[in-house]
């Protein structure tokens, strides 16, 4: 079962180095395009589209003695993710089984790994979706709720996709990967997140520098105030202490309401 792990990043600490940790023994390779959006760009005061942290160094003497990790850096910003998404998707080797999508800050059991490798190949899944175990401020918390159809915290993560030469991201949200022949490859044989054993554990909400920069970034990409309405006024001010009284007032979910 070769797998294919693909990841788009920018400014990805403290994650990247544990996320390649990982995964490298899962792997078949591990496909990376690193950089910024436009949008990123203009939220986050880029000057050039690299990382202004340290991830592409960390990428660059990761150990790989079996020349698994294959980096894409162009010199533009991407125009937004589904550029970035088919960055990596055009260094996947031809021999690759499945692609599995990983976010800088996602995270699974070695377990769970050799678990969903073997659902795989007795099941032919052709999609996998997962539910995510959403970690806010600490490892010792957990976000759940957010009433929305999309991205509300109980909202299943699509991730696994089979492979065939010539597939095709067509959106990133939600990941959506077509055939050569543009058959969705989620509605062939998925595995669906209400029937999957295994979590995804995603440290999105951990730092407040990755928080801060991302919830500039979804400001300017979907046009609504994060940053004023619930970054300044929940994230920072949110405490175990305080917690009860701050989601009375709001979501702890950015987009839906009734997070907690």
């Amino acid at each position: 079962m070769k797998i294919t792990f693909g990841i788009i990043v920018v400014n990805g600490e403290p994650w990247i180095e544990p996320v390649l940790n990982n995964l490298y023994k899962h792997a078949h390779s591990i496909c990376i395009a690193e950089g910024a959006t436009k949008n990123w760009r203009d939220t986050n005061k880029f000057v050039t589209p690299r990382s202004t942290d340290n991830t592409l160094d960390i990428i660059k003497q990761f150990p790989d003695p079996d020349n698994k990790i294959r980096l894409v850096t162009p010199d533009t910003f991407y125009d937004e993710k589904l550029e970035q998404c088919n960055a990596w998707m055009d260094q996947v080797p031809a021999d690759t089984d499945y692609v599995w999508q990983i976010d800088v800050d996602e995270f699974y059991h070695s377990n769970d790994i050799r678990l969903i490798k073997d659902l795989l190949k007795t099941k032919e899944y052709t999609y996998v979706e997962f539910p995510v175990k959403h970690f806010f401020k600490s490892f010792d918390y957990i976000a759940t709720g957010g009433l929305g159809w999309g991205w509300g915290y109980d909202t299943p993560f699509p991730r696994i996709f089979k492979y065939f030469p010539g597939c095709v991201w067509e959106r990133h949200r939600p990941a959506t990967i077509l055939s050569k022949n543009g058959i969705d490859l989620r509605s062939i044989n998925p595995l669906l997140g209400n029937n999957n054993p295994v979590s995804m554990l995603h440290y999105s909400y951990v730092t407040d520098k990755q928080v801060k920069e991302k919830i500039k970034y979804y400001t300017r990409t979907f046009n609504r105030d994060y940053y004023n309405k619930w970054y300044l006024p929940f994230y920072q001010k949110w405490t175990p202490e305080n917690r009860k009284e701050l989601e009375s007032q709001i979501s702890a979910h950015p987009s839906f309401p009734g997070g907690y």
